[in-house]
This record gives C-alpha cells, structure tokens and sequence, in this order.
C-alpha cells in the first residue's frame, strides 16, 4: 500500500485569527505584552464596535465610485490586479505542467503523493479561495513595486485610493477598509460549552483564535522582496543551505544518536506533539486537482530526484539545495511546498501570511476535530460516546491515509488529520478517545440520558485536563518556573480572562519555537512488558512512519504506553536523531527528508527575522559578534561562526535551538521567551479556560477535582496497567511506582449539577 491524502510533509511544517492586523516591531518592542492585547485595535485590523462586527452590509464612510476611478493610484492597483489575475493563470499552467510531465505524483499512486496530504482544505473551500485571491494581492503589489509606482507595501497602505481598490477586488469591506465579520455571537454570551471551531470565544472579536484564520507575528515580516518571497540573502550575501546548516549545527558527529535525558520521560515529547497538534497546524499548497480521482495530485519541487529548472518552477516551491558532498543524499535538493498563504486584512495590500487550519485553544481539538463536519464524523451520536473500531481503537480512515502492511489493521481517524505519522502519537490519541467513553459511560450510569448533554460535558471536562496537565506540569518543566512567574502562568485558582487578549497562534510559536521538540526525539521505538524489560518487538522509529501496526496490537500497544511512561526522551540539545535527520519518513519518500533542515527553510519562506531581532524583542542581550553570544557555549559559538557569516544572519530556529537551557527549564531564554508569549495568550485570551467561573469555566469542586487528577490515571484506565508513578513525565525510580487504584479520579458527580 502507499501513502497519500492524510500524510507526510505537512506534518512536520505543523511540528508544525480573525483579520488581526500585525503590530509594528517598535510598538512591540516598547511594551512586549502589548504584542498579545487588543489594545490598539486600528493597528490590528479588528473593531470592537459590537454593532459593525455582526454588519452583513457595507457600512462607514460612504465612497464615490467614480471619483476611485478617476484616481490614478486607483487606476494603476486595478491594472495591477488584473495582471496579477493573468499570472495566476500562468501559476496554474505550471501546476498543470507538473501534473502532465509527471513531477507530481498520482493520488494513491505513489508515497510521494502524502506532499499535498494534511492540508484538509477540500478542493473548492474557503482556503482555496483564499489562497488565489492571495496570490492575486501578492502579486499586484509586486507588479505596483516594479513598475516604481510606490517604494514598498507600507506606502500602498498609506495611500487610501490603493485600499480602496484592494478593497472593491475583496468585495466584502466595509467602507473603512476593514473585512465585513459574518459571525453570529448574540446568543453566545452565557454559553457553557465553546464552539468547535473556536469562533465566539471572544465576543467582541469573534474570530481570534478560531479555525483557517491567519497566524499572527510578534515582529514585521522580512521576506526577500518585501512581500512573499523566500529569504535567500543576508548581510553579506546568500544566506547558507538550510541542509548545510543542519548538518554543521544540528547534528552531533560524536554521537549521532545524542544522548538521553536522565530526568525526563518520553511522554514530555510524546505530550508536546499531542498538545501542538491541538494548537496548530500550517497547511501547504497542494498541487492540480483531478476530478476524476476527486482528489488532488501532489505539489512537488523536484524532478527526477534534481531540482526543477526554472522556467517551471512554481512560486509555491522552497526547495533546500544539497552540497554536491552531502555524506546521506545523493540529489541536488530537497523538497519543500510553501504554506498556503493568507492575508490579514483582505482590504488592503499586505504582506504574505500564514494559516492556522485548527483552533488555537487547548480544547481537545486533536481528539474531537475544529471543523462540525469532522466532529461529528467521530461520535457515535449515542450516548455521548466517540466511534471506536475493533479494539476499542480509533475509527477507520481511508487505506491511503496511513501506511498499511498487516492485515486486520486500519488507518487511524482523529480529530487532528497528523495521528497516523508514529505510533506514539497514534497511542496518546487512542487513551483520550477511550477516557472519553470511560466518561460518558459514567454520566449514563448515574442517569443523564442526553447525547449532546453527554459529549459536551465530558468534552468540558477532556479540555480542563489537557489544559491543567499542560500548565501544571509539562511547561514548567519546558521554560521554568522563573519564566512561569514573568508570563503569569500559574496556576491560582483566579480568573484570568481579559477580553483585550487575541490568543490566536503566533508565527514564531507554530513555525520555530514548538519545535523545539524535534530535538527530544528517540532514535527507536521500545516496547516494555509487565516486567517493564524491552521486548523483542522494538524498532526504530523510521521503520514506523504512518504504519498503525504497534497501536493496532493490544499487547503491543500497552507495552508501548509503558515506555512512554518509563524510559528517557531525548535531550534538548539541538541535535536530531538520524531518523528525522536523515531519513524522515524514509523508505516512503525516496532518500527520506532532513526536519531540521526543512524547520529551517520554513522560517525563513515564512519570512520570519534572524535569531538576535528576537533577542532583542525579547529584552535579552542582543550579540554584537560570534564571541558576544552569552546563551551559547564556546562549541557552539564556534559551530555558528562557521555556518554564517554575520551573527545577524542567525535564524531564529537554529540560534534559539543551541542556546543553553535555562537554569530550571530545557529550553533556551529566547524559545522561553516566545513559548511564554504564546502560552499567556492562550490563558489570557481563552474565555472557557478553566479557571474561570461558570458558565464558561468550573465550580470550585470541580477545579479541585482536575486539579487533583494526575494523567497517569488516563493511562492506567485506558491501558490496563497495574502500577505505574504519579509523574509519568519524569523517569521513575523502582520505589515510586504505585498500584493504579491509589491515583485520584474524576468524579463525574460534581459535573451532574
């Protein structure tokens, strides 16, 4: 079997909003938390008058047509626009050039086809749509530029006229230049369960944080022509291969496989991919679609395993160039579709952006979905419960979803479109799905008879743990509590909701910082038995990519939960293991794929600003040289001097990545930075966190109760295991495993009030 539609490259862009207009970087850099407050609403793009947010009609400054018409700048943006529509057709034509000379590969024909996989913006919807009426406004300003009617895109949005025929292209503005909001929260004020796809969590901006909204940035984005393009060059010159780089940095030539951490568990990286997949994902262009399949064939960037000349070159390729020398790959680049872009303001020329295809709140996304249709695909519509299949395993996807060698297996469906890519990943999905029925089933047994009443509650109650596990004890353990107190993230029983909070995702966050747990990666994936000593069916993690076997077995997969528990992650160190470094998702696209390289490259084809800007932003000391960076050690700083040129160049993945870990966390100062930002956006700004107060929030009993509740008990309840440690993010010693029955449990009772 191959892979296809729910597969490969994507996942590891989303390891990798409301119209939210970016804030400038000095406004930024004057009052840091400002960057996350609604504060100064013009600059954002979003209005608070609850009047024009529900407005289905044009409204404000009433506009004399003819008098636009009239205007030159007017005149030259629609010609621009009408160009830009002719150069999207020519964009297709190469599409179709792909499609027709074979550079893509057929749906379901070829491994390669999982390219265009995890985007789950079918052919036609509102992403789509969004993603040529982007390009159409990404090359207009382009066209504008190198006709030399204006210097930059800051000067078009200076200049009302050029608005103004941006706006009438969109065709859903008001007269104030602002996108017209068609989201309905009237009824929404006292709501005790959020939306699925996130929309009314903030009243006033219904949109912040919802689903297929734009990401949004903490600094100005700096792309090659100051509008879309990938950053190639730096201060003296081309910027090095994100490959090159990976090699000289990222990866420890003394010890490929880097070493353990001795206090950290598997679960701090198997909770971190769980929790990013509920926070963020970054779809990618896809490539032609063919109807006669109903399905779309694969954007690829290569031909004939060598980068494709450039006369048929997409502009929605950031191929990675490989050295002639590379000691693993034997072609010229490597492979690497841009994110679908967006804009955010529709209304006026901007600069390219990026999408969250799912709801940034911790809300359970990744086991329940962020779009109605795909929620509902997942519940068994009785009871309250979740479909299951089998075993008591998640649903059935479609065979091309996943990797299938064995019989008797299926390819998992989930809430989140990645749980297919390792069986670590697919395991933690599995123990939620079940803990939800183990839920439900109790509310039924003490007489709740609704179905809705049924899911929503214990959905109530999924989301409050997943929030209480990620605040409690794994971002602690991530930043430190140093950088808990300077963001305010604890813990303390208070509401902390302030509708001024956009908590929509941050470009920095889903595109650099998340990733940092690539580097907590292991080699191999272990089994332990009863007796907790390795069993003979562990492997090594690329054996593993997309294939459901290990979580299709019962016996398997309980003895994968024990590793998970039991033996150490990776430690955060910057270095890649080989199976992610060299050989991602290898054999099931050709010579495998290079993360850290590719977590590189799409910082930089997001237009993210080199590693000291951020320094900067963050207060931290801002290196003038090589030898002036203080988080870095002697070895590193050598590494850095070697792979760039100017301590400037440094992107923010690769600098932030080998700093060292603060005192009390295993992340650097600067990713603790940008992980604090967002995670104080995401308590701040979410008005059914679970502190709060009913009826968005929880009585005092029952915040005590998830408060008390460790996730060791999902896991014996859902795995069958007998004893296991309190923390399953820490590395147990033999004296600290308890019996599973001495472990607190969610009390249903308090939610039947």
């Amino acid at each position: 079997m191959t892979l296809s539609a729910t597969t490969a490259v994507l996942l590891i862009c989303c390891l990798s909003i409301g119209n939210v207009m970016t804030k400038s970087t000095s406004d930024i850099y004057r009052e840091l938390e400002e960057v996350l407050e609604g504060l100064n609403e013009e600059t954002r793009g979003e209005n608070t008058e609850e009047s024009d947010l529900y407005s289905d009609t044009l409204n404000g400054d009433a506009v004399d047509v003819m008098t636009r018409m009239s205007n030159a700048n007017y005149e030259a943006a629609k010609t621009a626009i009408d160009s830009a529509k002719e150069k999207l057709k020519d964009e297709f034509a190469v599409r179709n050039l792909h499609f027709t000379t074979g550079i893509d590969s057929p749906p379901g024909g070829s491994t390669a086809a999982s390219m265009a996989g995890l985007n789950d913006l079918t052919h036609g919807s509102e992403g789509e749509h969004e993603e040529n009426k982007t390009l159409i406004a990404l090359f207009a300003a382009d066209i504008l530029i190198k006709n030399g009617q204006f210097t930059s895109i800051e000067k078009m949005q200076e200049d009302k006229n050029v608005k103004n025929a941006f706006s009438d292209e969109d065709g859903d503005c008001d007269g104030r230049n602002r996108p017209v909001v068609h989201v309905d929260c009237s009824m929404e004020a006292d709501s005790k369960y959020r939306r699925i796809n996130g929309t009314c969590n903030n009243i006033q901006n219904p949109l912040w944080g919802s689903t297929g909204t734009p990401q949004v940035r903490l600094l100005d984005a700096e792309y090659e022509d100051g509008i879309g393009a990938v950053r190639t060059t730096g201060v003296n010159g081309d910027l090095p291969s994100a490959r090159t780089l990976s090699i000289t940095v990222l990866r420890n030539e003394s010890d490929p496989q880097t070493p353990d951490d001795p206090i950290r568990s598997v679960m701090v990286t198997v909770w971190g991919q769980f929790l990013d997949h509920d926070l963020t994902e970054t779809p990618m262009t896809k490539g032609i679609y063919i109807t006669i399949h109903n399905s779309y064939k694969a954007m690829l960037c290569n031909l004939k395993m060598g980068c494709i000349v450039e006369i048929i070159t997409t502009t929605q390729c950031a191929t990675i160039e490989i050295e002639p020398n590379d000691y693993h790959f034997t072609t010229d680049c490597m492979d690497l579709v841009r994110s679908l872009p967006t804009r955010e303001n529709p209304c006026v020329p901007g600069v390219r952006e990026q999408i969250n295809a799912i709801t940034i709140f911790i809300d359970g996304s990744q086991v329940y979905g962020s779009e109605e249709s795909v929620a509902g695909s997942l519940r068994s519509w009785t009871d309250g419960l979740m479909k299951v299949k089998g075993d008591n395993l998640l649903p059935a996807n479609e065979d091309t979803a996943c990797l299938l060698t064995k019989r008797k297996t299926h390819c998992l469906l989930a809430g989140d479109v990645r749980v297919n890519e390792n069986p670590h990943l697919g395991a933690i999905h599995i123990a939620f799905v079940r803990y939800h029925n183990i839920l439900a089933n109790r509310f039924k047994a003490l007489g709740l008879a609704d179905d809705e009443e049924i899911y929503q509650r214990t959905r109530k109650i999924i989301g409050a743990i997943m929030q209480h596990v990620t605040f409690s004890v794994w971002l602690p353990d991530v930043i430190g509590e140093r950088a808990m107190r300077k963001y305010r993230l604890t813990l303390d029983d208070t509401d902390p909701y302030d509708i001024r909070f956009n908590p929509s995702a941050i470009n920095e966050f889903s595109t650099a910082a998340m990733r940092y747990g690539h580097t907590l990666v292991s080699q191999n994936l272990l089994q332990l038995d009863d007796g907790f000593k390795i069993t003979d069916d562990s492997d090594r993690l690329d054996n593993h990519f997309f294939r459901p076997d290990m979580v299709s077995d019962k016996t398997q997969l309980q003895n994968l939960a024990r590793w998970m528990v039991s033996l150490s992650c990776k430690k955060s160190d910057a270095f890649f293991v080989p199976a992610i470094h060299d050989d991602l998702f290898f054999p099931h696209l050709l010579d495998g794929l290079d993360l850290g390289a590719l977590n590189i490259q799409r910082g930089r084809e997001h237009g993210l600003p080199g590693y000291t800007k951020y320094r900067k932003l963050c207060k931290l000391s801002v290196p003038a040289d090589f030898d002036d960076l203080k988080d870095h050690t002697p070895w590193f700083q050598e590494k850095l001097r070697k792979a760039y040129t100017d301590v400037d160049d440094i992107d923010l993945f690769v600098g932030a990545m080998s700093e060292t870990p603060v005192s009390d966390g295993h992340i650097g100062s600067t990713f603790a930075c940008l992980i604090g930002l967002q995670f104080r956006a995401l308590k701040r700004g979410d008005r059914f966190w679970f502190e709060r107060p009913q009826p968005q929030g929880l009585t005092q009993a029952q915040r005590n109760n998830i408060k008390a509740f460790p996730l060791a008990k999902v896991f014996c309840e859902v795995f069958g295991l007998q004893k296991i440690q309190k923390n399953i993010f820490q590395v147990p010693r033999l004296s600290e495993f308890i019996p599973c029955s001495d472990l607190p449990d969610i009390n249903v009772d308090l939610w039947m009030m």
